[in-house]
């Protein structure tokens, strides 16, 4: 957002390590009665962050430092245990500068708060932390983080607050809690004040218990919404499907009705249309699904060819069977060949008549004259 001041935390609200995954160094503790311990120190590195330092450290001193009533000689010997050869190099000259005669445990204990700043990069890095938490959205509860979970992580980082240099006084426990309301959505913050009051008339458990109550609220709401949408029709979906359909209604032949328009013979654009050479239909003027051929004197048809002209049987002997795949007087054929779009010639050829030699132009054979009149 613009105009919206950036804060930069020592601590960061996104956990930046995990306690699984630190590197172990064994070390051998010397006792007073001549024996010896032996303990594993997890190592730290500056990619670990301060969180990860403060962790590290406690779990030294939990194990090892206070366990044994370690001096200020075994701080000296084992302490570098649990850092990084780049952290170790950095603390050792830190120590360097404090005179001998001023070293003790809790010389020691300072020098390490001082290490814990310089790590940080700031002259104040409480200052920045407290700063972080109760005005950065980044320490807002999200959406779907757990209630339990993110006061957790609240908590954690004020008590880290605590232990960091600052001219900013510790944080009370009101002011945890109170950080820990304000960290909620304000939609929820006003529904807490308008039904319950104060927040600071309230301990910390009756304010995240109701939190709870209406994350849970806030998630039925959800699930409610997810099944109405799984539930509801897919209009997009339903709207292609409608859509697929009308394209596959006007693709069909409107010809004949029983295949795509882009195959039929009679579409211009088809590459099965008839004048076209390299169409499977293609005419040249006569008849491509069969021939006809004379039987005899009769003449019967053979194969797939047009019917006789103008209806007739043939009943003369020695005439020529000719069939003309279209038929512009035949007005009862019923189309079989659905690519042709002609007619299935079933009927004898007739024989020649008066009227056929007429209409034959002088030096015409009678063959040729067929082929004219099916052009025709």
């Amino acid at each position: 957002m613009s105009g919206s001041k950036v804060i930069v935390s020592p601590v960061p609200y996104e956990v930046v390590h995990d306690k699984d995954e630190y590197p172990i160094e064994k070390i051998e503790i010397d006792l007073d009665d001549g024996s010896y311990r032996k303990r594993a120190v997890k190592v730290w590195s500056a990619k670990r962050g301060i969180e990860g330092l403060l962790y590290c450290y406690d779990a030294f001193r939990k194990t090892c430092a206070d366990k044994f009533n370690f001096d200020v000689s075994d701080w000296e010997e084992h302490f570098p245990s649990m850092l990084d050869n780049e952290a170790e190099r950095r603390w050792n000259t830190l120590w360097a500068t404090v005179p001998a005669a001023e070293r003790d445990v809790n010389r020691f204990k300072a020098e390490f708060d001082h290490f814990v700043t310089l790590v940080s990069g700031s002259q104040n890095p409480r200052d920045d932390l407290i700063e972080y938490i109760t005005h950065s959205t980044e320490c807002k509860k999200g959406r779907n983080a757990e209630v339990d979970k993110h006061v957790s992580r609240i908590v954690t980082l004020c008590l880290i607050a605590n232990r960091l240099h600052g001219t900013t006084p510790d944080m009370t426990e009101d002011q945890i809690t109170l950080a820990i309301f304000n960290s909620f959505p304000e939609h929820w913050q006003g529904q807490f004040r308008l039904h319950r009051g104060r927040s600071t008339n309230f301990s910390r458990e009756e304010i995240i218990s109701y939190f709870r109550d209406k994350k849970a609220i806030q998630d039925s709401e959800e699930d409610n919404r997810s099944k109405k949408r799984k539930d509801k029709p897919d209009k997009a979906k339903s709207g292609d499907e409608k859509s697929n359909n009308k394209k596959q209604k006007q693709n069909t032949c409107r010809h004949h009705g029983t295949h795509p328009w882009s195959e039929c013979s009679l579409n211009p654009r088809s590459k099965n249309y008839h004048m076209n050479p390299s169409s499977p239909f293609f005419r040249n003027g006569s008849s491509p699904a069969g021939r006809t051929a004379g039987r005899g004197n009769g003449g019967r048809f053979q194969g797939r060819g047009g019917r006789g002209y103008n209806n007739d049987r043939g009943s003369g002997r020695g005439g020529n069977a000719g069939g003309s795949r279209y038929n512009n007087n035949n007005n009862s054929n019923t189309s079989n060949d659905q690519y042709y779009g002609g007619d299935r010639g079933s009927d004898r050829g007739r024989e020649s008549t008066t009227q056929d030699q007429q209409e034959t132009t002088p030096g015409q054979s009678k063959t040729q004259h067929q082929e004219n009149r099916a052009s025709w």
